[in-house]
C-alpha cells in the first residue's frame, strides 16, 4: 500500500477483482495514504457492493472497464452465469458516481460477432466513454471468422455505422475477414458444435436459443 500510494495509477485486473476481499481492504488502506491515484478496475460488473462503491468514492478518479460480450441474454450465455438485470443495475450505479469513467471491453468471437449492435447501442445510451473490441484467437474454433457470411456482414455493417474514435469497431475487420481452407473451416465448425453441445449439457442452456445460426 505504501508503494502503491506513490503510483499515478493503480490497476486491478482479472480474474475478477471485485469478488476478492483484498480489493476492499487494499483500497481502504490506500485511501489513508492518498486519494489522488487513478484507480483502474477491470470487471464483469456482476459484483459491485455498496462497500466497494463507498471505498471508490474516496478517490479523485476511478476508471472502470466492463468486460461485456453481448447484450442481455447473449451476455448471460457467453459469460455464464452472469445476470443481465444485476449487471445493468451495477453499471448504472457506477456511471452515477461523479469521480468515475466507465468503458466497455468486448471480446468478439463465433457466438457474438453478428449480434454486437445491441451492445453498442446500449453503451451509447449510457454515455459509455469508450468501447474496445478484441478478438478470440484461441481456441481457434471460436474465432469470429468462422461465422456465417450473414453474421459477419452484420458486424461489418454495424462497424461502418457506429465507427468513431471512442468506438473503434473496424480495427478487428481483418480478423473477421480471415479465411481457412474449406477442409479446415469444416473441421473447426464441427469442433465448435461439439464444444457448444457440451456447454448445453453442463449449463442446461441450449446455445441455439441464443445464436441459432453460427
Amino acid at each position: 500500500v505504501e508503494w502503491a500510494s506513490r503510483c499515478k495509477t493503480v490497476k486491478f485486473r482479472g480474474g475478477e477483482p471485485t469478488v476478492n476481499n483484498y480489493l476492499q481492504v487494499f483500497l481502504d488502506q490506500l485511501s489513508k495514504h492518498t486519494t489522488s491515484n487513478e484507480i483502474f478496475i477491470n470487471t464483469n460488473a456482476h459484483t459491485f457492493t455498496k462497500k466497494l462503491e463507498h471505498s471508490l468514492s474516496k478517490f479523485d478518479r476511478v476508471n472502470i472497464e466492463l468486460s461485456i460480450d453481448g447484450y442481455g441474454a447473449l451476455n448471460e450465455y457467453v459469460r455464464w452465469p452472469n445476470n443481465w438485470s444485476k449487471l445493468e443495475s451495477n453499471v448504472d450505479r457506477m456511471i452515477a458516481m461523479p469521480n468515475t469513467e466507465v468503458s466497455v471491453s468486448s471480446t468478439v468471437q463465433l457466438m457474438n460477432v453478428g449480434e454486437m449492435e445491441p451492445l453498442v447501442l446500449w453503451s451509447k445510451q449510457r454515455d459509455i466513454s469508450e468501447l474496445l473490441v478484441n478478438v478470440v484467437w484461441y481456441p481457434d474454433y471460436f474465432q469470429p471468422c468462422l461465422a456465417s457470411e450473414r453474421r459477419k456482414d452484420a458486424y461489418r455493417n454495424m462497424a461502418e455505422k457506429h465507427q468513431s474514435e471512442q468506438f473503434d469497431l473496424k480495427k478487428i475487420t481483418g480478423a473477421i475477414n480471415k479465411t481457412f481452407t474449406a477442409d479446415r473451416q469444416k473441421h473447426l465448425i464441427k469442433t465448435a458444435h461439439r464444444f457448444l453441445d457440451q456447454f448445453t449439457v453442463m449449463r442446461k442452456l441450449d446455445w441455439r436459443d441464443y445464436v441459432a445460426e453460427l
